[in-house]
């Protein structure tokens, strides 16, 4: 198994786990609910673990930092964290669900996809691009477009354009942080920049800070998961990984989000989404298709041979 594809499923299981947790805090906080500022702000304290870790790991091994690819990372923090703010307003709509909110906000890797093959000149194969159309298939199978009030209470929320739009170039800058600077340094600057935001939050939101123990831990799991999710992207794009390939593969969380849902908080899914379910599984597969190199074979008369 190649270590780029390794690091996308552990990336798609953290980020599973972290999609469904805004619906655990909306539960928990029904006639005060937690804003999805103060969702980010709060969970930035997530990051200090994991930021505690990826720093001790592998230190002697950073070569010497590239200034551009620092401020890709850091610039890619700021954009990432105004989707995570847009996720969770939408996460915590009244009436939505993670099992329609996940997968719809979900389809940003399409736009990365894109973005890598005008800036970056990436090219899936034949059978990666399948695997991208059917990863998009599966993404609209998993939404149930038409019922009219799962769409009322995503409009009632930030719209899920928003994350898309946000989290689709934050994946690009953070393949370009990753190919100038280790994975390790890109993951540092990418959460430190949710410190400041965290900061500028707090001094101009309206925080609720009497919350259960109960609820901080939510909290604090929304920011480890979340920050282990992102290393371990930005861990995939540095082992030859392609953004074309990575971010749609790790974008197929919702294979993890939906059960989760399912057991916690009886969502039930209906035939099409299990359909969603069975192709994002079988888009993992092709994504994860590489050609093997050609062999080349040793002319005559070469490495000793005779002639």
């Amino acid at each position: 198994m190649p270590r780029w594809f390794a690091y996308c499923l552990l990336a798609m299981l953290f980020w599973g786990g972290w999609a469904v947790i805004p619906n655990a805090l909306k539960m928990h906080r029904k006639e005060m609910p937690i804003s999805s500022f103060q969702q980010m702000a709060f969970s930035t304290i997530g990051f200090v673990p994991v930021m505690a870790v990826v720093f001790a790991w592998g230190r002697r091994r950073d070569a010497e930092p590239k200034p551009g690819g620092v401020l890709c990372a850091f610039v890619a923090g700021i954009i990432g964290g105004f989707g995570n703010i847009a996720y969770y307003a939408a996460a915590g709509a009244v009436g939505s669900k993670a099992s329609v909110v996940a997968p719809l906000t979900a389809l940003y890797p399409l736009l990365t996809v894109l973005l890598a093959m005008l800036f970056l000149g990436e090219r899936p194969n034949r059978v990666q691009a399948a695997g991208i159309a059917i990863a998009a298939g599966s993404l609209y199978a998993f939404n149930p477009l038409g019922k009219e009030a799962d769409l009322e209470a995503l409009r009632s929320g930030s719209s899920a354009l928003l994350p898309i739009l946000f989290w689709g170039v934050t994946a690009l800058l953070q393949k370009i942080s990753a190919d100038w600077i280790s994975s390790r340094l890109a993951t540092l600057w990418f959460l430190a920049a949710s410190i400041p935001m965290a900061v500028f939050i707090v001094c101009t939101q309206p925080m609720q800070w009497e919350l259960k123990p109960l609820e901080w831990l939510w909290v604090l799991l929304l920011g480890v998961l979340l920050g282990l999710g992102n290393f371990f992207f930005i861990a995939a794009n540095a082992n030859e990984g392609k953004a074309s390939v990575v971010t749609p593969l790790s974008g197929l969380y919702s294979i993890v989000t939906l059960p989760l849902a399912y057991y916690f908080f009886d969502e039930r899914l209906g035939k099409r989404e299990w359909l969603g379910v069975a192709a994002a599984l079988a888009a993992v597969v092709a994504l994860s298709w590489e050609r093997k190199p050609p062999v080349e074979t040793a002319k005559p008369g070469m490495n000793g041979g005779n002639g």
